[in-house]
């Protein structure tokens, strides 16, 4: 019998479905030979009948009749403002029967078709107020009718709902308060003592407060207004505080940030060092690691330079009963020492003597320092003992003011003079990798430096000499120039290329501050 029934509801369903596909094929053959004025005076005529169903009450068949208006006016096109207004009247019609048969969706659906036609229509307005009242929305309503009583303050029917709006809302909230105040009912004793040590800690800042304000002859306010403002100053010093902490995790983010970019780097430097083969400038070591030298390393330090083992096998038991150790001859003893020190290139650790076995030390610390002496030894002043330095070897040469050589020549140098050594960076590791020892480094600094020369309007010339990512483990066809450069450091307008020799002079001065560094690294 259900399934006779679920059919039977189905098969109506379709019948429904089928029919009003038919009727509108029907409507749409009947519109179609309809000329302008007679769509027109169709949509009038329903609208009519719809008015008078609506007198006598008839709410559901004037819906119809106004709906039907609606599938002829949908049917008009290039429609003029009078037009408009005829629309506008049937979507208005339809929200009030609607909302008198209290299907309240369908009016804001209609009403809102209203605004969209026209957002300052008045009667379209007002509806939705009262649309919104009856579907129980206070909130919204209260804050729509307030806005329309701003634009027509003159509207009694207005100021009435909103009057109702307000009672409604006021026995809303009591329901709804009665309703959860048997739930915190219990709980309420843990709140009032809370509340009262609030209240009086701000009834004595207020107090504290207003004694001040009277000292300074300024207006005593009273505890409601002083309330606001310190809610309000409160949330200020909150939203500060919060900005602090932001900008504080965010330089922290991009400390860990420079952090984590500097151990990569450091890593990779690394690296590039131990799989490098070069030569340097500076008589540094040369080694070329192949694949099983790299793979050697690797297992070393998979290892972690463990040389002892508590579990020996049995077959390694009987190989150091034959090989038991024996007292060392004097005489062996000192040859083989003879022999260590005549290779005293060969390792860092006394372990190591013979620099068989992998082996890493950070220089950085003591390179730093060495650096930093070296560099700030960088000076040079001309006491003409020099034939090639001596003004006076010059050919009689005087230059003038606009009279200048496309290049200086370098005995117009009078004094270089170191002034500041910055942003000084140093990065060094010894290395014994089968034998041979590395001493590895990268320097990276500033240096500024004063230049003063014989000639009066270029008395004193300042330059900056930036080394940047200077290595011990040059790259193929380049040298430490290629890491060395230098550039003006004031505003003195100077003709191109004229200083040119006296600043590859002061290169090299740099050049060999730093080679002298070298040669003291390599014998560590």
């Amino acid at each position: 019998m259900v399934d006779d029934k679920n059919k039977d509801k189905s098969y109506s369903k379709k019948d429904e479905k089928n029919n009003k596909i038919d009727e509108d094929k029907e409507f749409d053959e009947k519109v179609k030979n309809m000329s302008y004025d007679d769509k027109v005076r169709k949509v009038l005529d329903l609208k009519l009948e719809g008015n008078n169903d609506y007198k006598n009450k008839n709410y559901e068949i004037a819906i119809n009749k106004y709906n039907e208006g609606m599938k002829y006016m949908k049917k008009i096109e290039n429609k003029n403002e009078k037009i408009k207004e005829l629309e506008i009247a049937l979507y208005l019609n339809l929200s009030i029967c609607y909302s008198n048969v209290e299907k309240y969706n369908e009016a804001y659906d209609n009403i809102t078709k209203v605004l969209n036609l026209d957002k300052t229509n008045a009667k379209g307005m007002f509806r939705l107020c009262q649309i919104e009242f009856n579907r129980c929305n206070f909130d919204v309503a209260k804050d729509k009718i307030q806005e329309f009583i701003k634009i027509y303050p003159e509207n009694l029917e207005a100021k009435k709902l909103l009057k109702n709006i307000i009672l409604k809302q006021n026995e809303h909230n009591k329901k709804q308060k009665e309703a959860f105040s048997k739930i915190f009912e219990k709980a309420s004793g843990l709140y009032d003592d809370r509340e009262k040590e609030i209240m009086r800690k701000k009834k004595e800042k207020y107090e504290k407060e207003m004694k001040e304000r009277k000292e300074k002859n300024e207006d005593i306010i009273k505890f409601e207004e002083w309330e606001i403002l310190d809610n309000e100053k409160r949330i200020k010093e909150d939203e500060e505080k919060r900005k602090e902490k932001e900008k504080e995790r965010e330089k922290q983010n991009e400390k860990e940030k420079q952090k984590q970019k500097e151990m990569e780097k450091k890593n990779k430097n690394k690296n590039d060092s131990l799989m490098s083969s070069s030569t340097t400038n500076n008589n540094s070591s040369y080694l070329d690691i192949d694949e099983e030298d790299q793979k050697i390393i690797n297992e070393t330090k998979k290892m972690g330079y463990c040389y002892f083992k508590k579990d020996i096998k049995e077959d390694d038991k009987k190989f150091f009963e034959k090989n038991i150790p024996t007292k060392i001859d004097t005489t062996n003893y000192q040859n083989s020492n003879t022999l260590y020190n005549n290779q005293n290139n060969k390792a860092i650790s006394s372990w190591n003597a013979a620099g068989t076995t992998y082996e890493e030390k950070d220089m950085t610390k003591w390179a730093k320092n060495k650096i930093e002496e070296c560099l700030k030894n960088i000076h040079f002043k001309n006491d003409e003992d020099s034939d090639s330095l001596n003004l006076n070897n010059q050919n009689g040469n005087n230059f003038s003011l606009q009279n200048y050589p496309d290049i200086l020549p370098i005995q117009y140098l009078s004094k270089i003079q170191l002034n500041d050594l910055k942003n000084l960076s140093v990065d060094a590791q010894i290395v014994v990798i089968r034998g041979t020892k590395r001493h590895i480094f990268e320097l990276s600094c500033n240096l500024d430096i004063t230049i003063f020369i014989n000639i009066t309007e270029f008395h004193v010339h300042k330059v900056l000499v930036e080394i940047k990512e200077l290595s011990s483990e040059l790259e193929a066809g380049k040298t430490w120039k290629n890491f060395i450069t230098i550039k003006k450091n004031d505003k003195l307008k100077i003709p191109d290329n004229l200083f040119n020799d006296i600043y590859d002079f002061v290169l090299e001065k740099v050049q060999d501050q730093i080679k002298n560094f070298t040669q003291e690294y390599n014998k560590m």
